[in-house]
């Protein structure tokens, strides 16, 4: 054969092995291209939780527990475990920031893209986390237990068990989520979100669909007791057609009364139902058919009170463990209640619930659950479940789609552990009732909410406690009648007026029934001599009492065209009195000690932004405030002039708030990062960064030397800054916006406690 031919059939056969070794990667590169970290599954049924940045998930757990999925290996487990302690590593840069965990009861497999090799890998366990580690001929060795690891591309598998990945039909949609697990039961995912008080999860599940839209379920909730065992609210726009989906098919015919939604409330042995009726159904009118038709003879309803609840005994037709699922018992009690008709299980339910409900020991006033359902769960919803144990709080809410899916939001609460580091805690005590209120009276603390006070000394013991027989309208007023150092309490409440002295009892001629509803009330010791008095509203008048509780003879004042809209305030100007207040209608009041008005026609201010109160050192400069567009405006309400100044610098507000502080006004300005104190005069007194962009602004606490109360709800937190912007406690602290500072101790609200801590002067 000639050599050239030789040459020739050389080349040839070079060349195609090229093209098919290019085939054959380009094969490859296809096959490698339709790969995810969802194709390397230890089995079709086994389970993968996929992690969108590892990082950020070691800094928000502690073990493998927390991740909320059962049937890990031991070994996976452990290591795990072991990886979680090692939070100073940064396994982004030297591992891979996203990765796959696929498992079973015995074996699993861990997936990685574009990350390090496994020689580098076996070198940086033994290095960096002092374990024994070696790579060789597709077996990695980690602490003598020996694992398969193969690339496909640019995936990396180390496994328990031989993988064969098979094509990705979705890709990974991450969102917001710390990682997604995906199983027989969720093929198309559950994202789980986990923040250091709430782990979150969200999925969608094919379902039947509903006829009705969401029901906001806040009225519900708002006559929910505070204490309970679970809450489950169904809600529907057309709750009839769909009772037999959100409930079960024997609730049809049973619910047909229902307008929009009910309440199931479980608490220990207690159990009832809330709901509201259509306008043309009468639940009373079908309960009491019922009743009749299940007895032989016409004996009657059974009707008894519990308080001035009327209450009837009743037989049903419907046996209500079928109707709702999650009832243990028969209902068999009935009364109303406003605007809603409760059905309970026995007669104690009845009376436990209905007394809750007079004490205001309601589900709005626990700000923990009710953070819980604010912050974190759709109030609008078909249903929502919350369950309460020991140590948790689970919450579960479905929405139904038009496509026929069903919207699952999943939070659970973990145990809430503020660190409360290097602040000193001087007082740590439980209470009876959730105040909104905290009032410091020299070494008492008030607490208060609309139905109950009480009092304790500084140091956590009871003093007295008062159930009101009439709602609070306000926080109650210290005054001291006597000038003796010992102080009352000025109670104005919705038809009464009480002022109790420091033992908690009434006063000589209080308390007092109004003639109307009252909405303001202030009590005034005027020219500072102790002789008080007790300016009130009574539907569309303002009276005044002196101490003894009788009418104040001379007061001129004739009423109001429409309801108080305002607080009441009063204001010295050249010496004088000024009594201010604003109706519903806008209009302006400005009234001299007796009642008489100071302005010569009516009055009525529609300013931006405008101040309740009246301010002013002398007649001349009596005026309302309001801010626009960067400028403070002043209306003259004696002679109808105004003016403008201009504030001293740059501000983009998100909000605005006025405050009346030690005798002057000032402008609250809250932008995304910081708060501004701004003076009458336009002048930035104070200017302080928020301690985080997502806190929330509480309010100022103090008089001249005033700190700024910011919270974090989703830590059950607030920081306590001065007007410098300098922290005055090191650092977050338990509590909430209920709170007090008095002298260098701030004193708060947390859960069902009171918690004072030392103000870093």
């Amino acid at each position: 054969m000639k050599k050239s031919n030789v040459i020739s059939r050389i080349i040839l056969v070079l060349a195609l092995l090229a093209i098919f070794g290019y085939l054959a990667l380009t094969i490859f590169n296809i096959q490698s291209s339709k790969l995810s970290l969802l194709s390397f599954k230890i089995e079709e049924n086994a389970q993968t939780v996929v992690i969108s940045d590892a990082d950020r998930l070691i800094g928000k757990i502690e073990n493998a527990s927390e991740v909320k999925i059962d049937g890990y290996p031991e070994l996976l487990k452990s290591g795990i475990d072991f990886v979680l302690k090692q939070d100073s590593v940064d396994f982004n840069s030297i591992v891979s920031r996203e990765l796959a965990i696929s498992f079973n009861e015995s074996d699993f497999a861990i997936t990685y893209e574009d990350g390090v090799s496994f020689s580098a890998l076996a070198s940086f366990i033994s290095s960096e986390l002092n374990v024994e580690s070696s790579f060789s001929a597709d077996k990695l060795v980690v602490g003598g237990h020996s694992f398969i690891a193969h690339e496909f591309g640019d995936f990396k598998c180390i496994s328990s068990q031989n993988i064969t990945p098979s094509e990705a039909t979705d890709s990974i949609e991450y969102g917001s989520a710390d990682y997604i697990v995906f199983n027989q039961s969720s093929p198309s995912g559950v994202r789980h979100m986990v923040s250091k008080d709430y782990h979150f999860t969200l999925t969608e599940d094919a379902t039947a669909s509903l006829k009705g839209k969401v029901i906001n379920s806040e009225e519900y909730f708002k006559v929910a007791p505070g204490k309970f065992d679970a809450l489950e609210f169904y809600g529907s726009s057309r709750f009839e057609e769909d009772a037999g989906i959100l409930l079960s098919p024997e609730a049809v015919d049973v619910m047909d009364w229902v307008q929009d939604g009910i309440l199931l409330v479980q608490f220990g042995e207690y159990e009832m139902i809330i709901g509201r009726e259509k306008p043309e159904a009468s639940l009373s009118f079908i309960l009491e058919e019922q009743t009749l038709d299940s007895q032989p003879d016409s004996v009657g309803i059974n009707e008894f009170n519990i308080g001035s609840y009327k209450i009837q005994s009743y037989t049903s037709s419907a046996d209500w463990s079928s109707v709702i699922p999650s009832l243990k018992t028969n209902l068999s009690y009935y009364t109303e209640l406003n605007d809603f008709v409760i059905l309970s299980n026995n007669i104690p339910a009845m009376r436990w619930y209905l007394g809750e409900f007079q004490l205001g020991n309601l589900f709005e006033q626990n700000l923990s659950d009710y953070r819980l359902y604010e912050d974190c769960l759709p109030n609008a919803s078909h249903f929502i479940q919350m369950l309460k144990n020991e140590e948790a709080v689970n919450c579960e809410s479905h929405t139904y789609q038009k496509n026929g899916m069903k919207l699952i939001t999943g939070v659970e609460t973990n145990k809430l552990d503020i660190q409360s580091e290097n602040v000193e805690l001087l007082v740590d005590f439980s209470i009876q009732i959730s105040p909104t209120d905290i009032l410091i009276d020299e070494d008492k603390i008030l607490l208060s909410n609309s139905t109950a006070i009480s009092v304790y000394k500084t140091e956590g013991e009871l003093i007295w406690s008062k159930n009101l027989e009439a709602t609070l309208i306000s926080k109650p007023q210290i005054v001291d009648f006597e000038n003796d150092g010992v102080n009352e309490y000025v109670l104005f409440q919705k038809n009464k007026l009480d002022v109790v002295n420091s033992l908690g009892k009434s006063l000589n001629g209080f308390p007092i029934t109004l003639s109307g509803n009252c909405k303001a009330g202030l009590a005034v010791n005027y020219d500072n001599m102790f002789n008080y008095r007790l300016i009130v509203n009574e539907g569309n008048a303002v009276k005044v009492y002196n101490e003894s509780g009788k009418i104040v003879e001379g007061w001129m004042f004739e009423g109001m065209n429409a309801p108080i809209k305002s607080e009441i305030y009063h204001v010295l100007t050249s010496g004088k009195d000024i009594i201010a207040f604003k109706d519903e209608n806008k209009q302006q009041y400005i009234l001299n000690r007796r009642g008489e008005s100071r302005l010569s026609d009516q009055v009525s201010f529609q300013l931006p932004n405008e101040t309740d109160f009246v301010v002013g050192g002398m007649e001349s400069s009596l005026r309302k405030m309001g801010y626009s567009n960067g400028y403070i405006y002043n209306y003259y309400v004696l002679d109808g002039q105004k003016d403008s100044v201009k504030i001293d610098k740059y501000i983009q507000p998100i909000d605005v708030s006025w405050e009346y502080n030690s005798g002057s006004p000032l402008m609250i300005v809250e932008e995304t990062e910081r708060l501004l104190i701004v003076d009458q005069h336009g002048y930035i007194k104070s200017e302080v960064l928020k301690p985080q962009q997502t806190n929330k602004f509480v309010g100022l606490v103090g008089t001249k030397d005033y700190g700024f109360v910011f919270s974090d709800n989703s830590q059950n937190s607030i920081y306590l800054l001065n007007n410098f912007g300098k922290m005055m406690l090191p650092n977050a602290v338990q509590g909430s916006s209920v709170c007090s500072i008095s002298g260098d101790v701030l004193y708060t609200y947390s859960g069902i406690n009171i918690k004072a801590y030392k103000i870093i002067n």
